[in-house]
C-alpha cells in the first residue's frame, strides 16, 4: 500500500516543480532593467559576425559571398556620476576580418597574425591595425544610451580618410558600440512588453544602413545560480543610397536570443540570425538573392 501511494505524490511533486521552473521563467522585472557601472573595472567583450550572400545572376549563374569577422574589445569604466552615467574607454584587441567574392577575390586578415598582409588584406590591414592600436571613448547612460564619443588623435588620424571622413568614421563607431551597448526599456517590464531603437550609420561608398531592433521581453531564467533578464530580438535592416547597386528588401526574418544579468547590469549574450530575402538591382538588371547573417556578442569571463 505504500508504494501505491507514494507514486502518486511523486508525480504531483513534479508537476508542482514544473509549474513552479514555468512561473519563474516568465516573471516579470521587479526593477527597470538597467546597466549598472563601477569606476575601475573592465569589461571584456567578443562579437562575431558570419555573412552568406548570394545572388542569381541569369546567365553569368549564381554570384557568391561570404564575409566574417571575430572583434575582441574591452571597456574600461573610467568614472561614474551620480545619475549611474559612465564614461567608458573601449579598447579594440584584436580583429581577425575574413571575406571570399566572385572572381577568386577576397582576403583573411588577422591583427595578431606575425605574418605580412599581401593582396586585398594590405589594403585594409593599415586601417586595422590603428583600430587596435587607439582608443576611444563615450558616455553611456544606465539605459544603454550612447553620446559623446570621442577618439585619440592617432585613431582619428587612421581613419578619417576612410569613406565618410572624420564624421563617418564617428558615426560607424557608435555604430559598433551600440550593438554591444544594449538599449533597455525606460519601466520595469512585464512579459510580452516591447521597446524599440535604430542603429542608423552612413558612408558613401557602402550607402546608408538603417537597423530598426524590436525587443520582446520574455521573463526570467536562472542559469548557474544567476538571474537572466530573457528578451527576443527583430531587427529590420534598409540599405539606401548605395551609388553600386540598389537593394530592395523582400522579406526579412530574425531568430535570437539576448540574455542580460540582472544583478551584474550587463548584457551577457546577444544572438541573432537573420535570412534575407531580396532583389539587388545592377545597371537596371534586378537579381534575386538571399543574405543569410549570424551576429553574436558574448561577455568574456575575466582571466
Amino acid at each position: 500500500m505504500r508504494f501505491a501511494f507514494v507514486a502518486p505524490r511523486r508525480i504531483v511533486l513534479v508537476t508542482v516543480m514544473g509549474c513552479l521552473v514555468v512561473t519563474s521563467s516568465i516573471s516579470q522585472a521587479d526593477e527597470p532593467l538597467r546597466w549598472k557601472f563601477t569606476a575601475g573595472e573592465k569589461l571584456d567583450y567578443q562579437m562575431t559576425q558570419d555573412m552568406n550572400m548570394s545572388m542569381n545572376a541569369g546567365p553569368s549563374g549564381e554570384l557568391a559571398t561570404t564575409a566574417g569577422q571575430t572583434m575582441s574589445m574591452t571597456w574600461n569604466v573610467k568614472s561614474v556620476d551620480e545619475k549611474g552615467d559612465a564614461l567608458i574607454e573601449q579598447t579594440i584587441k584584436r580583429i581577425h576580418m575574413k571575406m571570399a567574392a566572385p572572381g577568386g577575390q577576397g582576403f583573411d586578415y588577422d591583427t595578431d597574425s606575425e605574418e605580412p598582409a599581401v593582396g586585398m588584406a594590405a589594403m585594409i590591414a593599415p586601417t586595422l591595425e590603428a583600430m587596435t592600436a587607439g582608443k576611444f571613448t563615450f558616455t553611456m547612460s544606465p539605459r544603454g544610451e550612447i553620446r559623446d564619443l570621442k577618439m585619440t588623435d592617432e585613431l582619428l588620424a587612421a581613419v578619417k580618410n576612410g569613406p565618410g571622413g572624420e564624421k563617418g568614421a564617428i558615426d560607424q563607431f557608435k555604430a559598433m558600440v551600440s550593438q554591444v551597448a544594449l538599449a533597455l526599456p525606460e519601466k520595469p517590464p512585464q512579459p510580452g512588453d516591447e521597446w524599440k531603437t535604430t542603429i542608423a550609420s552612413s558612408n558613401p561608398t557602402g550607402g546608408n544602413q538603417t537597423v530598426d531592433y524590436t525587443f520582446k521581453y520574455e521573463g526570467t531564467r536562472e542559469v548557474d545560480g544567476t538571474t537572466y533578464a530573457v528578451i527576443k530580438p527583430t531587427m529590420k535592416l534598409e540599405l539606401a543610397n548605395n551609388p553600386m547597386m540598389e537593394m530592395k528588401m523582400k522579406e526579412q526574418q530574425t531568430q535570437g536570443e539576448v540574455l542580460f544579468n540582472l544583478e551584474q547590469g550587463r548584457l551577457h549574450s546577444n544572438s541573432i540570425h537573420q535570412d534575407i530575402t531580396l532583389d539587388v538591382v545592377v545597371s537596371g538588371q534586378a537579381m534575386p538573392g538571399t543574405i543569410d547573417q549570424k551576429s553574436e556578442i558574448k561577455l568574456v569571463p575575466t582571466k
